[in-house]
């Protein structure tokens, strides 16, 4: 039984892998770079109150290696003027990031959110904006009474689960391969200038700037 196992670090988890720098800021610009180092993730580099947050994550086996692709963007952030040489690191934190979601969200009165309940969005990996709908749909639900509250909660988040996919049906590899076709599509059309076309419906889906709130300094790109 045991021998038939799936490898769950490959199949089941990524890595994530965050460093929070008190520095000047030279830019307030956000920085998102994917496929990095060709491996199946991104890094990025996002302006914080104090400085910079450094971050990197990676799926299947990639993730052992999370440190090393961190590394390898902060010297290019540094040598590309992106991040200041004189700098505190502050923290370091990390954790397992879920690339299935789990048979069972929620039963009698448990009710998992976020990454717990494996929402993350199976493109980019990013989960701040599912937790925070998720966790507020348990808030609203459980307000409501604890009557049956895990049936109303799975009806709440049902838009949720239809972005991150039914169980079981995201995979790794499938992502990887759709992520390298879809940017090495690009600069071929940009030359054609019809790169927009391209990055248009990728841009307003992982920003999600379809649904932007009136009076957002963002817009979404038509």
């Amino acid at each position: 039984m045991a021998g038939s196992r799936r490898p769950r670090w490959r199949q089941d988890f990524g890595a994530c892998l965050v460093r929070d720098y008190t520095c000047q800021r030279p830019h307030r610009s956000a920085v998102v770079f994917y496929l990095w180092n060709g491996e199946p993730g991104y890094c990025w580099l996002f302006p914080t109150g104090q400085g910079y947050r450094l971050g990197a994550g990676f799926l299947g086996s990639a993730a052992k290696s999370t440190r090393r692709h961190l590394d390898s963007m902060e010297q290019f952030c540094q040598a590309s003027g992106l991040l200041p040489g004189e700098r505190r690191l502050h923290r370091i934190s990390g954790a397992l990031a879920p690339v299935r979601l789990p048979a069972t969200i929620a039963a009698q009165r448990v009710l998992l959110v976020g990454d717990a309940a494996g929402l993350l969005d199976p493109l980019s990996g990013e989960g701040i904006y599912n937790a925070m709908r998720s966790g507020q749909a348990a808030g609203l639900v459980l307000g409501q009474g604890l009557d049956r509250p895990a049936r109303r909660y799975l009806r709440a988040i049902r838009p949720l689960l239809r972005e991150v996919g039914p169980p079981g049906a995201s995979h790794p590899g499938l992502m990887v391969a759709a992520l390298k076709a879809y940017f090495g599509l690009v600069p071929g059309l940009d030359r054609l200038g019809l790169g927009g076309l391209a990055r248009r419906p990728f841009v307003n889906r992982l920003f999600r700037r379809g649904s932007l709130p009136p009076g957002s300094h963002y817009r979404r790109l038509h």
